[in-house]
């Protein structure tokens, strides 16, 4: 087993070995918070102000690169190859590694620095939870006033609770993609499509947290992902994510769907450094290092990937998962569901015994997965037009457990949402959760009781916050 800064226990992280042949020296990702991330931060910065400073049509210029990713309704003259992000669908992570492969490039350009190497943020790390110090400085390129005041100052760190706990739970997805959007949560890549969409209902795991989490924590442009782009945080957040893509393939048993023609072929246009339109797919990119020169700088990885040099072939599993078989209970309100605003709210199952057969025939099993009990909520709309808070899901909630530390113990999952929540779906994975409370002295699994609340990523409410609605509540089972 390797243990790191993840302590990931639900498999053993073998790998595959870097292949071997030397980088040019523009070839290695460096962690932001070392000094070769410092003096690619320097480049960076250089390169912003340059390309702010060019026209709104020029392909090189910030909010044409920005827009790319996603643009507001109403902006002029839009460009046919703007809005194009790939969110909720198998392309989420090719998509992105497409867009900072040539968003590198252009920084080479107008930086000056012919070696210049993304940084990325590794928002796991224990020391690095907090802004990066660069982005703090309010005369700096890098400095975004729209983000949340407690992150700009650096007083708030994002939760390690939530960051690490998610990391381990996507990187310890065996499959890529599902096949149905009722089993995308539980991949790495999110549900298969045949074609491209901007914004699709199936992410997998990676993106429903750490991915989601980190843009509503950081807020203000990054939390809205028509507006994400024009931060420049958002490249070294998506540096971390496409790092942490090539650590879930360093173990000897995961693998890219590469015998799926629709996901290998899909092209994506964007410009490259001479401003010329250039089509790249999931195919042109899947080892980066042979590919699209370069690597990360990054021990865990390193290590993982030694390990795996010495360890005999692994059999991988499928990269794609099959339906899995679940009864479905429909929660039948006692009152209007009415407005989530600061208070939570409590749902209760109210069904018969024998209606609860699969319930029971859970809670006898000697180990629940997390996902094989989803409550699963619909129609869920955010006031504010963005989703300004995740939501947490509590299960049988003591009335009395109103300190932090004991709420914690209910707590079964939460979800979070990237910017725009209408009429939008959660799925919150409850097995470990009712694995904890069937010890309960009078547990019943007919009469669970779940607790919804929001979560200002630790932060006061507003006085007045905005009403999260949704429209119909039911819960899975796996069989």
């Amino acid at each position: 087993m390797i243990r790191g800064k993840y302590q990931i226990m639900s498999a053993v992280l073998i790998g595959l070995a870097m292949s071997a042949g030397p980088l040019s020296a523009q070839g290695v990702r460096p962690n932001v918070n070392t000094p070769a991330g410092a003096q690619m931060l320097a480049s960076y910065a250089r390169a912003i102000e340059v390309m702010r400073r060019l026209p709104a049509n020029d392909p090189h210029s910030w909010s044409f690169q920005a827009n790319l990713h996603g643009f507001v309704a109403g902006t002029p003259n839009p460009s046919p190859m703007w809005g194009q992000c790939q969110h909720g669908n198998w392309w989420f992570l090719s998509w992105h590694r497409t867009y900072l492969h040539c968003f590198e490039k252009i920084i080479r350009v107008h930086s000056g620095d012919a070696n210049f190497a993304l940084p990325y943020w590794d928002w796991s790390d224990a020391t690095s939870r907090s802004l990066p110090t660069a982005f703090r400085a309010t005369g700096s390129p890098l400095y975004d006033g729209t983000r949340r005041a407690s992150v700009n100052n650096g007083s708030d760190a994002l939760d390690e609770s939530v960051i690490v706990s998610d990391v381990n739970y996507a990187l310890s997805r065996t499959a890529f993609f599902s096949v149905s959007l009722n089993d995308a949560a539980d991949t790495f890549g999110g549900v298969r499509v045949t074609e491209p969409s901007h914004f699709h209902a199936g992410s997998g795991a990676l993106e429903l947290s750490p991915h989601n989490y980190v843009h509503g924590w950081v807020g203000g442009n990054m939390g809205d992902p028509d507006r994400a782009a024009r931060d420049p945080l958002f490249f070294l957040h998506h540096a971390n994510v496409d790092r942490l893509w090539d650590l879930w393939l360093a173990s000897g048993d995961r693998a890219n769907p590469t015998s799926e023609p629709i996901w290998m072929n899909q092209g994506f246009t964007l410009f490259d450094e001479n401003k010329r339109p250039v089509t790249l797919a999931a195919r042109d990119m899947l080892n980066t290092r042979t590919q699209l020169n370069y690597v990360y700088a990054d021990r865990l990885l390193q290590a993982v990937r030694a390990a795996a040099a010495k360890r005999p072939p692994q059999v991988k599993f499928a990269s794609g998962q099959r339906p899995k078989p679940r009864v479905q209970l429909v929660l039948e309100p006692q009152k209007p569901w009415g407005d989530l605003k600061k208070v939570p709210m409590q749902i209760a199952l109210k069904i018969d015994a024998a209606e609860a057969g699969p319930l029971y025939q859970l809670a006898r099993k000697d180990k629940v997965a997390k996902g094989e009990l989803v409550l699963v909520v619909e129609g869920i709309s955010f006031g504010a037009g963005v989703a300004d808070s995740p939501l947490e899901l509590f299960l049988n909630l003591p009335a009395n457990a109103n300190q932090p530390a004991i709420k914690q113990r209910y707590l079964a999952d939460r979800t979070a949402f990237f910017g725009h929540a209408h009429n939008g779906t959660a799925r919150f994975r409850l097995g470990e959760a009712f694995e904890r409370v069937r010890t309960q002295e009078g547990f019943r699994p007919e009469a669970l009781t779940f607790t919804l609340a929001r979560n200002w990523y630790g932060a006061t409410p507003p006085a007045t916050p905005l009403p999260v609605t949704f429209k119909r509540v039911t819960i899975q089972v796996e069989q």
